[in-house]
């Protein structure tokens, strides 16, 4: 049902000037010994501020810089103890800063990321790196990376408009899930390599030709248009994962999860579209809603991705 697909749109368009915009702050801490450390922390407003053990102590205050749109801090901290087993955390997130990247790498080259957020603000340094642990974490930072990527969603609900068929949406949504895998691949590999900037601008243009497609419904090409989209948006994610980091220990490992958490996300979407249209057949409504409601969605669909491409192309410019 075409105006399932308008109501997501409703739904998540509050979120819209955030979809991998400039709200996420990066937390890199480098141990020099085994209770000395060296802390980078940028963020987009000065309102978010890392917390440390209270046994841990700034030594040297090596750099404060900040323009209209970053602030980052570079010092040396000395705890009492190792931060193994402990807890660091953010304050002020949920404001200009949504998301926070934490990255840390142990005096034996060993390396642990996360990513926190208004409603988990603090993470427990492990003491030990394990495989488990890496699945873990790897596959929940790419489910929340697909839910924090409303420029991914809106492509995958766009698919999802073309497909006239189940037969057709799995074959769509296989397409765009190994053409991403192989540029993700690539990507994290350091065999393919693009600006992020320049690869967002092209995910947002991959959006404009999708809302064309929607709006004229042109539905006899969208498996080979999903396996393109895939390959561009696969380059969007490889964005993301640098920055927030793969763990040197468990590469290849943190580098599946981080894919299979991404598939998880974007088919738990999949399948909400698919349960709200299911729910839509047997309560017969969509005539008293609006006529022809996926034009409406193809050209909002359009709109945002000239709107993300441009905004984009002049941060490219800004710079």
């Amino acid at each position: 049902m075409r105006w399932i697909a308008l109501a997501v749109l409703l739904m998540v368009s509050p979120r819209l000037s955030h979809a991998h915009g400039p709200t996420t702050a990066v937390l890199r801490i480098a141990a020099l010994a085994e209770t000395r450390y060296r802390v980078n922390f940028r963020t987009p407003s000065a309102a978010a501020v890392p917390v440390f053990p209270s046994d841990c102590q700034k030594i040297a205050q090596l750099e404060t810089a900040a323009t209209l749109s970053q602030f980052s801090q570079h010092f040396d901290l000395q705890c009492a103890r190792s931060l193994r087993g402990r807890t660091v955390s953010v304050l002020g997130l949920g404001g200009a800063v949504s998301l926070t990247v934490v990255d840390v790498t142990w005096e034996t080259d060993e390396a642990f990321s996360t990513v926190l957020g208004p409603s988990h603000a603090e993470a427990e340094l492990p003491r030990k790196e394990d495989r488990g642990d890496v699945i873990r974490r790897y596959v929940s930072i790419g489910a929340r990376h697909i839910a924090s990527g409303v420029d991914h969603l809106l492509l995958v609900m766009g698919l999802y408009l073309l497909t006239e068929n189940r037969k057709k949406l799995v074959l769509a949504i296989s397409a765009f899930t190994v053409a991403h895998s192989i540029t993700l691949a690539l990507a994290s590999l350091g065999i393919v390599a693009m600006r992020p900037a320049l690869a967002e601008a092209w995910i947002g243009l991959s959006l404009v030709l999708l809302g064309l497609d929607v709006v004229r419904s042109r539905n006899e090409r969208v498996v080979p248009l999903a396996f393109v989209f895939g390959l561009v948006h696969g380059l969007g994610f490889a964005a993301g994962l640098r920055e927030i980091g793969l763990t040197k220990s468990h590469f290849l490992t943190a580098l599946l999860s981080f894919n299979l958490g991404v598939e998880v996300g974007q088919l738990a979407f999949v399948c909400v579209l698919v349960a709200m249209a299911f729910l839509a057949r047997i309560a017969p409504i969509q005539a008293r809603l609006m006529k022809r409601p996926s034009v409406w969605i193809g050209y909002a669909v359009g709109s945002l991705g000239a709107y993300f491409t441009l905004l984009r192309v002049g941060a490219m410019i800004g710079k």
